[in-house]
C-alpha cells in the first residue's frame, strides 16, 4: 500500500514530514518498507498485515495516525447527495448471500471527454495505477482515498436491469484485462439479460467498460461477503486492487458517505444533467452492529504488565473511534464497523499497547514456573542423550501427514483430519511417528547419505470408535545402511534387526520381544512386540512393503516406537553388591523344535530361578538336516554361575545343569547334541 505524504496532510495537521513519521507508523503496526522521496512528495510503500483492511486507504491510514498527533482529521471532500431513491429500474434482482448491501449511482448526460486533472493523474501513478479517463480515473482515486473500491457500467451498453447472482455452467466473461475466462459453477457475478458484466468485486467485461464517449453510468458500491471474493480471485488466479479490499473487508455503512467524495469530484472536474441514489440491503446479513466487548482495568494492567490508567485507556480507544462506556469495574466497548479485527477483550489489550508504543514497555523477566511433568521430561532428555551415545541423531518432523496416507495402514475412522489444512501433504494427525522418520530418511538418502540411525521424541494423535481424542507421548527411530563409511581397510556391514533390538536393550535392558505379525507398519516376517514388566509398550521390526513403493526407496530399514508414558521410570535405582567369587560357566547344546522360540527357553529357566544361576546367553542357532530332521535345530546355551559367600564347587554347578538338563528335556521336550 503506497501512500503519498502530501496526501496525508490534508486530513492530518500538523504532519511533520521527518524519519520520525516512519518510525511512528511502524510502531503503530504499519509497518514501512520502502520510502521514495521525489521532488515535491514523499511516498511511502506500507505493508499492511490481512486483518487491518481499514488502513488500505490513506484516510485510514491517517485516521490510525492521529491517536499519536492528538489531532482531529480534516473532513473528507464531499458534495451531499440530494436525491434519494429506494429502488432503481436498473437493478432487477440482488442475492443477499453474494452482497448484503448493493449501491447504484446513475448519472446521466455525463461529460467524460474532460482530461484528467493532473494531481489525480499523479498520485494514481504514484500508486501504480495508470490513467484510464476521467470517470475510471475518479474512481479510482477515491477507492485510494476512503478504500472503498468502485465498478462503473456504461448503461447503454447493458442488456437491460443487471443481477447479482452466481453463474451457471457454461458462462464467460470477456475481462477489462483482455482475458477470456470460463466460468465455474457458482461464480458470484454481475449480470444483464444476455451477458455477464462482471466477476463480483473482481473483474468487470469489456462490454459494458466505460469510454471517452460514455454519457450514461452507473456506478457501483457494493459491499461483497469477503470469502466469496477471496474464493474467485483464487479460482481465477487473479487479485486487483478492488478485491484485495473486497477480500479482506470494506465498511459496509459507508456507502452514502463514498459516492459523496465521487459526486464532489465529478462535479469539480466535469459536469452532468441529473443523477440517482439507490441502495439495496439485508440487515440480517450484515454485520454492520459489532458486539460490546465487556473488560476491566485489572486485566489491562494484567496482560500489558504497565500501571495504566483507566482514561487513558478510554482515551486511545476513543481516538480510534471506538464507544467507550464505564459500568462500575467494567469497561464496555464497541469498535467502528469498519474494524473486522477486533472480537474479544485481548484485541483491545493489542490496540491500545500499539498506541502507547511496544518500545515503552519494561523489560520483566519471567516468573518461576514449576513443571509437573519434570519427572518425565527429564527422562525423555535421559533417553535422548543415551540415543546420541549410541550415534543416533535427534530429528524433528512435523505431526501431519498426507491425506490417505496412514489409510494404507491405520484405520480411517481413527485417523483425525484438520479442517483447514495448512497445505495438501499436511492434512492429516500423525498416528505413528514412522512415516515422518521414513520421510526424513528419503530426504537424506536423496543427497547421497545412505546410513542413518535417527530417533524423536513427540506426540501422536488417533481417535478411538467413540471419536474420542487421544495423543500419546511417543520415541520413535530408525537405523538403515551400514555402521561404518566406506574404507579400504575395514569391510561395513549392514544394519539388521538385532542392531535395533541391541540399541533397545543397551537403554532399557528389563524390556523383552515378542514376535508378532499384526502390525501393518512392519513386514510380517521381521516385527516384535517390545514388552516392559508385562505390559506391551511398543514394538521394532523392518518396516512394510508399502513403505518402500509409497517412498520409492531400496536400502532396508528398521525402525522401532515406544510409548514412553506406559514406562515406570519413577522407581529409584537400587544398587547390589558385586560377588568377588569367581564365576564359573556352562554350555550346553540342545537339539530342539524347529518352531520353538530362542526367548521361550529363557523364560522358562528364569522362572524357575536356579540359586546360583546369574545369566544365559544364545550362543549358536544350527540348522542341518543330515545330523537331525528338518523339524529340528540346534541351540547352544551359556549358563554363568556365581556365588555371592563362596567359590562354587564343581560338583555344585553340575548338579545345577543336570537339573536344568531335565527340566528342559519334560518341559520342551529337548536333546542332549552329541558331540
Amino acid at each position: 500500500m503506497k501512500v503519498s505524504v502530501n496526501w496525508l496532510s490534508e486530513f492530518l495537521e500538523p504532519l511533520k514530514r521527518d524519519k520520525k513519521l516512519s518510525h511512528k507508523m511502524t510502531s503503530l503496526g504499519l509497518e514501512v518498507s520502502r520510502i521514495q522521496q521525489l521532488k515535491s512528495d514523499k511516498i511511502i510503500d506500507l505493508d499492511i498485515t490481512p486483518n487491518r483492511s481499514d488502513c488500505l486507504s490513506v484516510y485510514g491510514v491517517a485516521r490510525d495516525l492521529k491517536t499519536l498527533y492528538k489531532t482531529n482529521l480534516k473532513p473528507l471532500k464531499r458534495k451531499k447527495i440530494i436525491k434519494k431513491s429506494s429502488k432503481n429500474k436498473h437493478i432487477k434482482k440482488i442475492n443477499h448471500t453474494i452482497s448484503p448491501i448493493y449501491s447504484c449511482f446513475e448519472i446521466r448526460n455525463l461529460n467524460n471527454r474532460v482530461s484528467t486533472p493532473l494531481i489525480i493523474k499523479q498520485r494514481l501513478k504514484n500508486c501504480g495505477i495508470s490513467s484510464v479517463n476521467l470517470l475510471v480515473d475518479i474512481l479510482n482515486y477515491s477507492m485510494i482515498e476512503i478504500g472503498q473500491p468502485f465498478h462503473a457500467f456504461d448503461l447503454n451498453l447493458l442488456e437491460g436491469p443487471i443481477n447479482i447472482r452466481f453463474s451457471k455452467p457454461g458462462e464467460y466473461i470477456d475481462a477489462l484485462n483482455e482475458k477470456h475466462y470460463k466460468l465455474m459453477k457458482s461464480t458470484p457475478v454481475i449480470s444483464d439479460s444476455k451477458n455477464i458484466q462482471a466477476i463480483a468485486g473482481l473483474i468487470g467485461s469489456n462490454k459494458s467498460a466505460i469510454t471517452k464517449d460514455t454519457k450514461d453510468v452507473l456506478i457501483e458500491c457494493a459491499y461483497f461477503v469477503p470469502d466469496l471474493i477471496r474464493q474467485s480471485s483464487k479460482t481465477y488466479k487473479l487479485q486487483t486492487d478492488s478485491s484485495y479490499r473486497f477480500e479482506r473487508g470494506v465498511d459496509p455503512t459507508a456507502h452514502i458517505q463514498a459516492l459523496e467524495i465521487v459526486l464532489n469530484l465529478i462535479y469539480k472536474y466535469s459536469n452532468y444533467d441529473s443523477y440517482n441514489f439507490s441502495t439495496n440491503k439485508n440487515l440480517k446479513k450484515t454485520n454492520k452492529d459489532k458486539s460490546i466487548i465487556t473488560t476491566d482495568l485489572h486485566s489491562f494492567q494484567r496482560i500489558l504488565g504497565l500501571h495504566i490508567k483507566l482514561n487513558t485507556i478510554k482515551r486511545i480507544l476513543s481516538n480510534l473511534n471506538f464507544i467507550v462506556k464505564i459500568r462500575g469495574n467494567k469497561i464496555l466497548v464497541q469498535a467502528p464497523c469498519y474494524r473486522f479485527d477486533i472480537s474479544n477483550e485481548y484485541d483491545l489489550f493489542e490496540e491500545v499497547a500499539r498506541v502507547i508504543g511496544y518500545q515503552n514497555f519494561d523489560s520483566l523477566s519471567l516468573p518461576p514456573f514449576v513443571n509437573s511433568s519434570g519427572v518425565k521430561n527429564k527422562h525423555e532428555d535421559r533417553f535422548s542423550s543415551l540415543f546420541v551415545t549410541r550415534g543416533y541423531r535427534e530429528v524433528i518432523n512435523y505431526t501431519f501427514l498426507p491425506k490417505f496416507y496412514q489409510e494404507h495402514f491405520n484405520k480411517k475412522d481413527s485417523i483425525i483430519s484438520i479442517d483447514n489444512p495448512i497445505s495438501e501433504d499436511k492434512c492429516d494427525m500423525r498416528i505413528s511417528m514412522i512415516p515422518g522418520l521414513i520421510k526424513s530418511y528419503k530426504y537424506n538418502y536423496s543427497r547421497q547419505n545412505p546410513s542413518m540411525k535417527i530417533f524423536e521424541n513427540g506426540k501422536v494423535y488417533f481417535q478411538n470408535l467413540k471419536s474420542k481424542i487421544t495423543e500419546k507421548k511417543s520415541l520413535a527411530g530408525l537405523i538403515s545402511g551400514s555402521d561404518s563409511n566406506y574404507a579400504l581397510k575395514e569391510d561395513s556391514i549392514n544394519y539388521n534387526f538385532f542392531d535395533i533390538k541391541g540399541d533397545l536393550l543397551s537403554i532399557l535392558p528389563n524390556i523383552k520381544f515378542r514376535s508378532i505379525k499384526s502390525n501393518n507398519l512392519l513386514n510380517k516376517r521381521c516385527q516384535a512386540e517390545i514388552i516392559y514388566n508385562g505390559k506391551v509398550i511398543g514394538y521394532c521390526g523392518e518396516i512394510s512393503k508399502k513403505f518402500y513403493e509409497l517412498e520409492s526407496i531400496k536400502p532396508t530399514i528398521y525402525v522401532f516406537e515406544l510409548f514412553t508414558e506406559m514406562l515406570d521410570l519413577s522407581k529409584p535405582i537400587v544398587y547390589k553388591k558385586i560377588s568377588p567369587f569367581p564365576k564359573i560357566r556352562r554350555d550346553l547344546s540342545l537339539i530342539l523344535d524347529k518352531n520353538l522360540k530362542s526367548q521361550d527357553i529363557i523364560n522358562l529357566l528364569e522362572r524357575e530361578r536356579f540359586k546360583y544361576l546369574i545369566n544365559i546367553k544364545i550362543t549358536d542357532i544350527f540348522y542341518n538336516s543330515k545330523e537331525f530332521s528338518e523339524n529340528e535345530k540346534s541351540v547352544s546355551l551359556e549358563f554363568v554361575f556365581q556365588d555371592m559367600n563362596t567359590t562354587l564347587k564343581d560338583s555344585q554347578v553340575t548338579d545345577q545343569i543336570n537339573r536344568i538338563l531335565e527340566l528342559l528335556k519334560k518341559r520342551i521336550n529337548a536333546k542332549l547334541r552329541d558331540k
